[in-house]
C-alpha cells in the first residue's frame, strides 16, 4: 500500500511524538516518583532519630519506654521493633504480636531502607537506624570509664515500619496524571498537527490534480508557484520550462508538417498530372521516355526533400553520429569547387578561392562538407548569371572564419536572416526546381549547433549575399 505525502508526514511526526511522549514520561515518572520516595523515607528516617534518645541503658538492661513521649514525626500506625545484640527483640509494637521484622546487618550510626510484606498482605516501608544508647539514671553513680564501655558495647537498631499504600496510591495517582496528559497532548498535537499539514500540502494537492488532469492537447497550461512551499519551486519551473518546450517541439513539428505537406503535394501533383497527360493518347517511344524522363525528376526532387527532412531530424534530436577529425580546409573547400563547375559553366560563373593554405580545422569533416556543399550550391543556383562565386578563408588568434558570397541578391536583410527557416526560398516561390527544397539553410542551421560553429548571414550595400561560418574557441 503506498501512502501519500501527507499520511507519511501525520504516521512518522505521529510516531515521533509518542516516542517522545514515552521518553519525556517515563524519566517525570521517575523523577517524581524518586522524590516522593525520598520523601517518604526522610520522614521515616526524622522518627526514627526521634525514637533513638528514649533508648537507655539501665542495669545492663535496654530500655525503650513511650508512655510519656509524643509522637510527632512518628504516626499512630506505625509499626516499631527495637533489636538488640544478638537479635533480642527489646520492644515489638502490638500490632505485630509475634512477627519480627527482618533486620540488616548494621554498624552504628548507619540506617537501611527496606521493603516489608507481611502475611495479611500489607506492604510496610521500614527504616533500620543502628545506634549505641544512652546511659539511664541509676547509672550515674557508677564508674564513668565502665558506663562508657558498657553503652559502646550494646549496638541496637530501632526499626519503624510505615504502611505504603499511600505512597503506592501516590505513584499511581502520578503515573496516571502524566498517561493522562500524554493522551491529550498527543491529540492535540495531531489535531494541530492535521491543520498545519492541509494548509501548508494545500497548494500541493491542487498542483498534483493539475498535473494528473492535465490535458496533452492543452500543452500551452502553466502551473503556478504561489503558495507552493519553496522546496518545490524548481519542480514547477522545471515542469513549466518542460511545457514551454513540448509545446515549442508542438508548434514547430506542426509548422513542419504543414509545409513539408504543402511542399510534397506540389510534385505529387506534378507527377500525378505527367502521367495523365502521357495517358491521354498513344505516343512513340521517343515521348514516353521524355515522360518518364521527367516522372523521374520529380522523384528525384522528392526523395531530395524526403532525405533532407530526415537529415534535420537526426541533428535536432542528436542521432548523428560526431567524428572530430583535423583535415586542411583548402583541399576540402578545392574537392567541393570543382563538383559545381559544370553547374556554374552553365550561368557562365566562375568559383574563386581565396583560402589560406595552412588553414586546418578540428570537426567532422563529412558534416562540415554538407553544409559548405549546401551553401555553394545555393550561390550558384540563385546567384547572378555571369557573376563571380567567393569563398574566402583565415585563421586568425580569435578563430576560424569561412565565407561565401555572391552577388546579385534581390533580399534584404531581414527577409535573408528569414532564409533559415525551413522551406523557405528567396524567389518566394514553392516550386520545387532543380533538386532544392528550401531546407538548405535550416540543415545548416542543424549542423552548426552539432558542430559548435556560427551561421552569420548578411548582404552588404552592394547586394553581396553572404554566409560566414565562425569557429571560435
Amino acid at each position: 500500500m503506498t501512502l501519500s505525502l501527507r499520511q507519511k508526514m501525520i504516521l512518522r511526526v505521529g510516531l515521533a511524538v509518542i516516542l517522545i511522549l514515552v521518553i519525556s514520561g517515563i524519566i517525570l515518572n521517575l523523577f517524581v516518583s524518586s522524590d516522593i520516595q525520598k520523601g517518604f523515607d526522610a520522614r521515616l528516617l526524622d522518627g526514627a532519630r526521634l525514637l533513638e534518645s528514649e533508648v537507655v541503658v539501665k542495669c545492663d538492661s535496654v530500655v525503650f519506654d513511650l508512655t510519656e513521649f509524643h509522637l510527632g514525626s512518628v504516626a499512630d500506625k506505625d509499626l516499631i521493633q527495637l533489636t538488640g545484640p544478638g537479635k533480642v527483640i527489646h520492644f515489638r509494637s502490638p500490632e505485630l504480636q509475634e512477627m519480627t521484622l527482618p533486620v540488616p546487618a548494621l554498624s552504628a550510626g548507619n540506617w537501611a531502607f527496606t521493603n516489608v510484606h507481611l502475611d495479611d498482605g500489607v506492604h510496610l516501608r521500614c527504616v533500620h537506624l543502628a545506634f549505641h544508647p544512652h546511659l539511664g539514671d541509676s547509672d550515674e553513680e557508677e564508674d564513668d570509664t565502665i558506663s562508657s564501655a558498657r553503652a559502646q558495647d550494646t549496638l541496637v537498631i530501632l526499626t519503624i515500619g510505615r504502611n505504603a499504600h499511600f505512597l503506592e496510591q501516590s505513584i499511581v495517582r502520578i503515573r496516571v496524571i502524566l498517561i493522562a496528559v500524554a493522551v491529550v497532548t498527543f491529540i492535540v498535537l495531531i489535531l494541530a498537527l492535521l491543520a498545519v499539514i492541509g494548509a501548508t500540502l494545500g497548494p500541493v494537492e491542487d498542483l498534483a490534480q493539475g498535473i494528473a488532469g492535465f490535458d496533452p492537447g492543452h500543452s500551452g497550461k502553466r502551473f503556478a508557484i504561489r503558495g507552493l512551499p519553496r522546496e518545490f519551486y524548481p519542480v514547477v519551473d522545471r515542469l513549466n520550462d518542460l511545457l514551454l518546450r513540448l509545446q515549442a517541439t508542438l508548434d514547430r513539428e506542426k509548422t513542419f508538417s504543414a509545409d513539408f505537406s504543402h511542399e510534397i503535394r506540389t510534385p505529387l501533383a506534378g507527377l500525378q498530372s505527367t502521367l495523365e497527360v502521357g495517358l491521354l493518347k498513344p505516343r512513340t517511344p521517343r515521348e514516353y521516355e521524355m515522360i518518364l524522363q521527367e516522372c523521374l525528376g520529380i522523384s528525384g526532387s522528392m526523395q531530395s526533400i524526403t532525405q533532407a527532412m530526415l537529415t534535420l531530424k537526426r541533428l535536432e534530436y542528436g542521432a548523428t553520429t560526431v567524428e572530430k577529425t583535423t583535415f586542411p580546409v583548402r583541399g576540402m573547400i578545392e574537392d567541393l569547387a570543382a563538383e559545381f563547375t559544370a553547374p556554374a559553366r552553365q550561368k557562365a560563373m566562375s568559383i574563386q578561392l581565396e583560402v589560406e593554405s595552412d588553414m586546418v580545422l578540428h570537426t567532422d569533416r563529412k558534416l562540415f562538407e554538407l553544409a559548405v556543399r549546401n551553401i555553394i550550391d545555393n550561390a550558384i543556383s540563385h546567384g547572378e548569371a555571369g557573376s563571380t562565386v567567393t569563398i574566402s578563408g583565415t585563421q586568425t588568434a580569435t578563430g576560424v572564419y569561412i565565407e561565401v558570397a555572391n552577388p546579385g541578391c534581390g533580399l534584404s536583410r531581414d527577409e535573408a536572416q528569414d532564409l533559415r527557416a525551413r522551406f523557405r526560398r528567396g524567389d518566394k516561390s514553392r516550386a520545387v526546381e532543380g533538386g532544392h527544397t528550401g531546407l538548405g539553410l535550416a540543415l545548416v542551421d542543424g549542423i552548426g549547433k552539432v558542430l559548435d560553429f556560427s551561421v552569420v548571414i548578411d548582404v552588404d550595400a552592394a547586394g553581396y549575399y553572404r554566409i560566414r561560418f565562425e569557429f571560435k574557441p
